[in-house]
């Protein structure tokens, strides 16, 4: 779907400075996001919570649409804004099973013994 975007919203192919352009905001936001979620936690907390914080594209889908609608942003920001939101909710998706795949099973649960 990103090339899409990328071939029909910008009229043509995408320039270096483009993809650049679009690497760094969606960099920025996954450092923003799982980033913060470092304060107070361990680190596997903090890094299910970034990931939990990192995927919610469906609405900054909406809320790009909505700017791009009333001109508060131009196409190419547009472009760069829905690539990071796919982006960032795969990574999430991916991110959170990655790392409560791994959670030990049987520490604190309790066991019930067939009668």
């Amino acid at each position: 779907m990103s090339p899409l975007y990328l071939a029909v919203c910008t009229d043509g192919p995408a320039t270096t400075l483009f993809l650049a352009q679009i690497s760094l905001v969606l960099a920025l936001a996954c450092i923003g996001k799982i980033g913060g979620a470092y304060l107070g936690k361990s680190p596997r907390e903090s890094l299910v919570v970034g990931f939990g914080l990192n995927a919610r594209g469906a609405m900054g889908m909406v809320l790009t649409t909505i700017a791009l609608e009333y001109k508060w942003i131009d196409q190419r920001i547009f472009v760069a804004l829905i690539v990071m939101a796919l982006a960032t909710s795969m990574l999430g998706a991916v991110g959170i099973k990655h790392l409560l795949g791994r959670r030990p099973v049987g520490l604190n649960q309790k066991t019930v013994s067939p009668p």
